[in-house]
């Protein structure tokens, strides 16, 4: 249960229904008995007691096998606190086999790269977010945001973000995901899972001069609950 917020705001329950199903990706390699085997683990568990699990066969048209390389994109702004200018740099929607080389992104709202849920097997690397635009509150100023499944993250830098290397689908993001040498520099808040029991991240050799954590913030936002599940630091500086 998550307790209401003291200025009468919006809190949303975790419910079930299919609200906080997690869609995990997976190749079967084989079947023995009643046992069958995947291509990768899963990051959370499935306990009976609590709905089990399901398998079922599925077709998800995605692009594949296409790059963004040595590119740099600036959002114009007319104030500091502009909010009607150019949100995300580069958005990955429904894409895998792809990757991300040698970018920079100046100005934006909301991220430098966002791997959105709808990604599979993304490489980002050697890419920096500069002077991002906008309030610093809500949904502004996440960076480098990791929500699809097989996604590595690595080489990265920022400056004055919020939630610089973060997980942040509230569509339950699954993982395994990667964050790899990144550095925040004036970072406004956390590095780590933000909403809703993300999963399965590793954040390694993270450097940022504010939070890296994994918690339950309650009735934050729009009401999280508990932000990530099975993540990982190593070699990190907060």
């Amino acid at each position: 249960m998550i307790p209401p917020r003291s200025d009468g705001g919006t809190t949303n329950q975790w419910t079930p229904g299919g609200n906080f199903d997690h869609l995990y990706e997976r190749v079967m390699t084989r079947i023995e008995g009643d046992r069958v085997f995947l291509n990768a683990p899963l990051m959370s568990s499935f306990d009976q007691r609590y709905g089990g699990g399901t398998i079922f066969r599925y077709t998800f048209p995605r692009i594949e096998n296409v790059g963004i390389e040595n590119i740099r994109g600036v959002s114009d702004f007319t104030s500091p606190t502009d909010e009607a200018h150019a949100n995300t740099f580069i958005e990955l929607q429904a894409v895998q086999d792809a990757w991300v080389r040698n970018v920079t992104g100046r100005h934006f709202i909301y991220a430098t790269v966002h791997a959105t849920s709808r990604s599979m097997r993304v490489t980002v690397d050697d890419a920096k977010s500069l002077d991002p635009v906008s309030i610093i509150t809500g949904a502004q100023r996440y960076p480098f945001t990791i929500d699809g499944q097989f996604v590595l993250m690595r080489n990265l830098y920022s400056e004055d973000g919020r939630h610089d290397f973060v997980n942040n689908s509230s569509w339950r993001n699954r993982g395994p995901n990667v964050f790899l040498a990144g550095v925040a520099v004036n970072s406004h808040s956390s590095t780590g899972p933000h909403q809703r029991w993300s999963s399965g991240t590793l954040y390694d050799t993270i450097t940022t001069d504010n939070m890296i954590e994994a918690r339950n913030p309650w009735n934050f936002g729009s009401g999280h609950g508990w932000g990530g599940a099975g993540m990982y630091f190593w070699n990190a500086t907060a």
